[in-house]
C-alpha cells in the first residue's frame, strides 16, 4: 500500500515488488519441524502463497527472487539439499515449490530473477547459465531476469542461442553490470541488449522503460533511423527534448560543439538528474557553468 501510494504522486510506467522464492527462504532458515527437506519447502510454498497473491492484486508486478537456483551449488547451507539429492533434481524440487505458490496466479504478472550473488567475488565456481534455464522456463512466472553484463557471465548469449527458449518466456536480460564503478558505454549496453534481441526477437526482450531506457540525440537523422532500426533505441535531433526528462545525461560531442550544445540544453535538464561528459578537455566548470547546473 505504501509504494502504491507513493507511485501515484509520480510519474512512472510501472511498479513491481520483489519477494523471496521459497527454496531462497529455505536456505537461510534451517528446518526445525518437517520431517524431510521436501516437507518442509512445499510448506514455505504454501506459507508465501499469500504474499505473492497480495502483490498481484495491488496491482504492482511481482518479482520473485530465486537465487536459490544458480548459487546452490558454490554456497554452502545448513542442509546442503543440491549436493545431497543432485543439482538437477534440486532445481526440479525448487521449481515444483515455487510453482505451487503462484499457481492460481497470472503469469504475465510475475517475472523470477535468477542471479550467482551480488558480491565482489571471483565467481570462478558459479555454475553455467543454461544449467539452470532449461528448468527455469518450467516455473510459472512468464519473464526471467538474469545477469548478464558481467565478466564472468556476458559470454553465456551464445549458449542461450543454442537453447529452445519457449514461445511463452520473455527474457529480462541484466545488460548493466552493477558490480563496477566503471560506467559502461551506451553502445555496449545497446550491443548487449541487441544480442538477445537477435535470439528471440526484441517484442520478447523486457526491458523497463524508465530506467532501463536509452534515447539517443544527435544531428543526422538517417544515423538514428539506423540506430533504431537495429537495436530498437529511439532518437531524435532536438537535444533539449531528450534531456528533459532524462535522469542521466550523458554528452558526446566534439569539443569545438560543445558551446552550442550547451546553449540548447540550457534549463531543459531536471535539476536532480546527472550529467556525465565523455568530452575531450571539457572541464566540470565549463559544463556545469555552461548549463547552469549543478550535478
Amino acid at each position: 500500500a505504501t509504494l502504491s501510494k507513493a507511485m501515484a504522486d509520480v510519474d512512472v510506467v510501472e511498479g513491481f515488488l520483489p519477494a523471496t522464492s521459497p527454496g531462497c527462504f529455505a536456505m537461510a532458515a534451517p528446518n526445525q519441524h518437517y520431517d524431510s527437506y521436501e516437507d518442509y519447502i512445499f510448506a514455505i510454498a504454501r506459507a508465501l502463497r499469500e504474499e505473492y497473491r497480495a502483490i498481484v492484486e495491488s496491482g504492482l508486478l511481482l518479482q520473485i527472487d530465486c537465487p536459490d537456483l544458480p548459487m546452490a551449488m558454490h554456497t554452502t547451507g545448513w542442509d546442503d539439499t543440491a549436493k545431497r539429492i543432485g543439482y538437477h533434481k534440486y532445481l526440479e524440487l525448487h521449481v515444483a515449490a515455487l510453482n505451487e505458490a503462484v499457481a492460481d496466479l497470472p503469469a504475465d504478472r510475475m517475472r523470477m530473477h535468477i542471479c550467482w550473488g551480488n558480491y565482489e567475488g571471483p565467481h570462478h565456481m558459479d555454475v553455467a547459465l543454461t544449467e539452470v534455464l532449461p528448468t527455469a522456463f518450467e516455473a510459472k512466472p512468464a519473464a526471467i531476469s538474469f545477469e548478464a553484463a558481467n565478466p564472468r557471465h556476458e559470454h553465456e548469449w551464445e549458449d542461450l542461442a543454442k537453447l529452445k527458449v519457449p514461445d511463452n518466456k520473455i527474457l529480462v536480460p541484466g545488460v548493466v553490470d552493477v558490480k563496477t564503478n566503471v560506467l559502461e558505454h551506451p553502445r555496449l549496453v545497446a550491443q548487449r541488449i541487441g544480442r538477445f534481441a537477435d535470439i528471440v526477437g526484441r517484442e520478447r526482450i523486457w526491458l523497463p522503460e524508465r530506467w532501463c531506457r536509452l534515447e539517443l540525440a544527435g544531428p543526422r537523422q538517417e544515423r538514428l533511423q539506423q540506430l533504431e532500426d537495429k537495436y530498437g533505441i529511439q532518437g531524435t535531433t532536438e537535444n533539449a527534448g531528450a534531456a528533459r526528462q532524462a535522469d542521466v545525461v550523458v554528452l558526446s560531442v566534439k569539443p569545438q560543439r560543445l558551446e552550442r550544445v550547451l546553449r540548447g540544453l540550457l534549463g531543459a535538464i531536471r535539476p536532480e538528474a546527472l550529467v556525465l561528459s565523455i568530452v575531450a578537455g571539457a572541464s566540470i566548470e565549463k559544463i556545469s557553468g555552461g548549463l547552469r547546473h549543478k550535478n
